[in-house]
């Protein structure tokens, strides 16, 4: 491991407003274009050489690969600072269950100490300043860590490290995830000077379920700002005294395509969580939030919020899609980070121009998985891709020509999440005619054993009829990359946690009635993963 040297210049330094973070989850495809050879820098030997399909005018190069799950960059004078969520551990943690929550006796998450904050120098060397920050597996792909960036000027950085969401109140904690850290760049030496786990647990700013993974954020006036993407609001940390002030708490979305039921884990409302990925300060002295929503995360519901300093809101953008991060070129033109298009459908990562009148430009397609980006002071513009789900394959990418390309209008995909459970559930099959046998019971004829797939994120039926007061076994099988599981709440049926191949079964024996069969897992529900049981 090479180690950071000392960072005098840094000292004084002051942070360009136009730098920022975000984080992120997608897929890949195409641009037009010719195709450009990506070639890995010497301090990075081992990396294969990619190749990305770029708009005419844009070059691309890889800085530093063989990264474990990227997060957000920043630039200071001639010097790049990165991130890294890590890969977890070893240290299996199980939840303690909440009222009516069925305790599994699987793991929720594994932990360790592998997140880090590295830096690349005017001489493209990569410097390891942090190698152990705690980090925290979320999810079948997912790993929470090491995230946001800000720096003071003074020699000193503030990373925002994230926690397991939902869990961060029933694990065993140490105080070290859902936490801000401060760090010398000079010795890599780390404090944390406020945990907003704690926060949330004790204050749940956003009235819904206790939830925190903090994300992005920036420094700003001896302000440290924090995007709670778990916790659905909007920090400020004193960066002297630690003092922790809610500055927004950006709540829910509208999402009227929900089932009149609307989400549980907002207290039946037809809205999903807003997710803020980060905060950036623009040219103008404001602080802009993007949004990645939560599931199902429908193309074009993620907005843009800019709010003054003194907390007021404004729509800055709306009409995109999961966005993570958002930076400003030379002449204050605002770019945006879009994680996926459509990540249910495997949508690719975009980087879209905002124009002065809110016309929105794809300036960069085929993406995958983008996280985060920030321009330096001659526009070019650093992105950290595959920085969820491809552990040991993330990268930093410089593209320079961005600011020139003339781009491609952004559109929304004709694909919407269903308006109802009704819309995603095929019709009841029609009653026997009179020409069927009249000895022939319906009843009778119903399956005793019944197989059921479960995939992301749905499962194989939506509606599934059965004999009332009769054992019926249901074998489950996960075809998904993602865990998932099979609960009926009126019936206190639960299969647990299914990781991806595996299998389980659930023995239903229940009186006549109609119920609902859904995963538990965050956000599959409202992405569609429910289905109808009838009992006859």
């Amino acid at each position: 491991m090479t180690e950071h040297p000392s960072l005098s210049g840094i000292r004084a330094a002051r942070i360009d407003r136009r730098t920022l973070a975000l984080g992120a989850v997608a897929s890949a495809a195409a641009v037009a274009g010719g195709v450009v050879a990506v070639n890995a820098q010497d301090a990075t030997p081992a990396a294969e050489t990619p190749a990305f399909t770029l708009p005419e005018g844009v070059e691309a190069v890889v800085l530093a690969s063989g990264l474990n799950n990227p997060r957000f960059v920043k630039v200071v004078d001639d010097w790049i600072f990165f991130t890294e969520a890590g890969v977890g551990g070893e240290d299996a943690l199980f939840a303690t269950p909440v009222a009516g929550q069925e305790d599994t006796g699987d793991p929720v998450t594994k932990r360790g100490y592998s997140g880090t904050l590295k830096s690349i120098g005017p001489d493209a060397t990569e410097y390891t300043i942090v190698d152990d920050f705690i980090s925290y597996t979320f999810g079948a792909v997912e790993v929470v860590g090491a995230s946001g960036l800000g720096f003071d000027g003074n020699g000193s950085a503030y990373v925002i490290v994230g926690a397991p969401g939902p869990y961060i109140g029933q694990i065993e904690r140490t105080g070290e995830e859902a936490a801000v850290y401060k760090v010398d760049l000079a010795t890599g030496e780390k404090s944390v000077i406020a945990d907003i786990g704690a926060y949330e647990i004790a204050n749940n700013p956003d009235p819904a379920a206790i939830d925190s993974n903090p994300y992005g954020g920036t420094y700003a006036g001896g302000l440290v700002y924090v995007a709670d993407a778990g916790g659905n609001a909007i920090y400020t940390v004193d960066a002297e005294t630690g003092e922790i002030a809610v500055f927004a708490v950006t709540g829910g979305l509208a999402a009227p395509f929900l089932p009149e039921a609307g989400n549980a884990l907002r207290g039946g409302a037809k809205e999903i969580d807003s997710v803020p990925s980060t905060v950036t300060e623009g040219p103008n002295g404001n602080f802009f939030v993007p949004f990645i929503t939560g599931g199902p995360f429908p193309p074009g519901m993620a907005p843009v919020y800019e709010y003054a300093p003194d907390g007021t809101k404004t729509d800055f953008a709306t009409g995109l899609t999961m966005t993570s991060d958002i930076a400003f070129s030379s002449d204050g033109t605002a770019y945006v980070c879009i994680m996926s298009s459509n990540l249910l459908a495997g949508g690719a990562g975009q980087i879209v121009r905002i124009g002065a009148d809110g016309t929105k430009t794809v300036v960069l397609d085929g993406l995958m998985a983008p996280n985060g980006i920030a321009f330096d002071n001659e526009d070019n513009l650093f992105v950290t891709h595959k920085a969820n789900g491809f552990p040991g394959e993330g990268e930093l990418v410089r593209f320079s020509g961005v600011t020139a390309v003339e781009g491609t209008p952004f559109t929304l995909p004709e694909t919407q999440p269903p308006a109802s459970p009704e819309a995603a559930t095929p019709a009841a099959t029609e009653a026997p005619t009179e020409e069927a046998s009249p000895i022939a019971s319906p009843v009778a004829d119903l399956p005793t054993e019944v197989s059921l797939e479960l995939e992301d994120i749905k499962y194989s039926k939506t509606e599934i009829t059965i004999p009332a007061d009769t054992d019926v076994i249901v074998n489950l099988t996960n075809k998904g990359a993602l865990p998932h599981d099979f609960t009926i709440d009126e019936l206190n049926i639960s299969s647990g946690t299914i990781p991806s191949g595996g299998m389980a079964t659930v023995k239903i024996n229940a009186p006549k009635g109609t119920y609902t069969y859904y995963c538990t897992q965050p956000g599959h529900r409202t992405a569609g993963m429910f289905g109808t049981l009838k009992v006859v």
